[in-house]
């Protein structure tokens, strides 16, 4: 009996997380760009600076002299952060990501925007920090109820 109960707790998990993920293209797509997001915010907690710079779009890299300033500060204003959902729109691929202030003890979600360069998902920089800039102003500026 407890044989069976196993089986099917196990075949119900394996079931769950193939409809979660999906199938097909699409879901190495997915893979790609989550995976991609998770790298990035790992680097950047880490303060692994070239691995920073690998993930970043090469347009944003050309007027950056030194890579350190990319991720200072990152590990002491994030205290813990989940990767999202993914959407796709106008050929750039967003990544919702979320992090909890420790400061605030406030959670911002914003969007890791992607797009692809030489045939590679890259960050970009600029529409990231425009993402995360608008996530913060959304929390300082609550909007009234109307």
């Amino acid at each position: 009996m407890k044989r069976l109960f196993v089986t099917v707790i196990t075949l119900t998990l394996l079931f769950s997380c193939l409809a979660a993920s999906g199938c097909g293209d699409k879901k190495e797509e997915n893979s790609e760009a989550i995976g991609i997001v998770a790298k990035f915010m790992e680097a950047n907690m880490s303060g692994d600076a070239d691995a920073v710079w690998e993930l970043l779009m090469k347009s944003d890299l050309e007027n950056v002299t030194d890579r350190k300033p990319l991720v200072e500060g990152a590990s002491e204003v994030i205290e813990s952060w989940t990767v999202g959902a993914e959407t796709t729109e106008n050929g750039k691929t967003k990544v919702a990501v979320t992090f909890t202030n420790p400061e605030a003890s406030q959670t911002i979600t914003f969007n890791v925007v992607l797009v692809k360069e030489g045939g590679k998902l890259k960050v970009s920089m600029g529409e990231t920090e425009a993402s995360l800039t608008e996530a913060v102003q959304r929390l300082m500026d609550p909007q009234e109820d109307v």
